[in-house]
């Protein structure tokens, strides 16, 4: 075994971390150690060291970028001197259908996590990044850019990719309308990634207090949540949204303001309870997206545009609401428009829920 200084929690429920020696697996033929240059603060570890998970001391950790400083014998991707990146996951079974076709975060059996999980060979628990080095197999370390900064790359591990894949699964691109709720962690991130996309992007916010910051990061636009008027006046209008807020929140504006067929994502709302396991055997969490289809003929006589080319839509499950009954409290229900068919017309479909994505408990 190898020994490092690392970071590591006391387990008082604190966000007191020590500063303690930690061992190291020596190099397995696939492994490269590598000198943790930068590592980012998550909201996660914010939670993990404060016992969300009652999982005692943890060294947390799991965005970083380093130097390679060693490598195995049958490492072929790096050589001692590559600047690398690792993010959130540093091993799954590798043999499932899922790691097959390099969906590895969907692993059958679970996929490792950086910290806090069983190792698969030996059953040690995982260590993070909050370290000065670390052991990871070449699988799932990455070759970082030349011309990216290591300190500013490392949030693009985890923040940076829970906004791009859902960007990427909807098929944004040039003209692609898209809000990103909040403007945080993960929002500036979401922000700044549809625009180089080539999206026209809206900021959602209660307040326009950071509308300056909004524009500064590329967004053509700031709206106010909290306005009922500015609400109305965007019903139907975005393609796309990010809701990235970390707190318990009301995702009606969010879902009025969905076009057809565009997807509401949902990156940072709470889970409702915390009693989750977390680790090689656990099982992923399930979150959610929410489709809103309405009838053609009362989207076009909303003057709502059709969503940009190259929109995939979601081949999960679909759950539809129960139809009939009472609308919700203050709510009512108004008759939308059916195409006229040689055949019983079809109801008008209101709202779709479809189980979308996966995210580990803590993340």
């Amino acid at each position: 075994m190898r020994t490092t200084t690392a970071w590591r929690s006391t387990g008082d429920g604190s966000v007191t971390l020590e500063r303690v020696t930690i061992e190291r697996r020596d190099l397995r033929d696939h492994d490269i150690a590598l000198r943790v240059d930068y590592c980012g603060v998550c909201h996660s570890d914010l939670h993990r060291v404060k016992g969300m998970l009652k999982e005692g001391a943890i060294v947390p950790g799991h965005e970083f970028t380093g130097t390679v400083t060693a490598v195995g014998p049958a490492v072929t991707r790096f050589a001692p001197g590559d600047r690398v990146a690792v993010g959130t996951i540093v091993d799954s079974c590798g043999k499932c259908a899922m790691c097959e076709i390099g969906q590895e975060n969907y692993c059958l059996e679970g996929p490792t996590s950086t910290y806090g999980a069983k190792d698969r060979v030996d059953g040690t628990k995982n260590q993070g990044g909050y370290s000065r080095e670390f052991v990871v197999t070449e699988r799932f370390a990455y070759h970082l850019p030349d011309g990216l900064d290591p300190a500013g790359a490392a949030p693009l591990l985890c923040a940076g990719i829970t906004t791009w894949e859902p960007l990427r699964a909807a098929g944004v691109g040039k003209g692609t309308k898209v809000a990103v709720a909040g403007l945080g962690g993960l929002g500036h991130l979401g922000v700044k990634l549809a625009v180089a996309l080539g999206a026209e992007v809206t900021v959602l916010s209660r307040t326009p207090d950071k509308a300056g910051d909004a524009r500064a990061l590329g967004a053509c636009d700031l709206l106010v949540t909290t306005d009922e008027a500015q609400v109305a006046a965007a019903r139907y209008r975005f393609d796309v949204i990010l809701d990235t807020v970390p707190i318990e929140h009301d995702l009606t504006p969010y879902i009025s303001m969905v076009a057809l067929d565009g997807t509401l994502s949902i990156l940072g709302y709470p889970l409702p309870d915390h009693g989750c396991d977390h680790g090689a055997d656990a099982r992923p969490q399930e979150a959610h997206r929410v489709r809103h289809r309405r009838h053609p003929a009362d989207r076009r006589a909303a003057g709502v545009r059709r969503p940009a080319p190259g929109h995939r839509r979601h081949r999960g499950a679909a759950v539809q609401p129960r139809r009939g009954g009472a609308p919700p409290p203050g709510q009512q229900r108004r008759p939308l428009p059916l195409r006229p068919r040689p055949v019983r017309p079809r109801p008008a479909r209101r709202l779709t829920t479809a189980v979308a994505r996966t995210a580990w408990c803590a993340a």
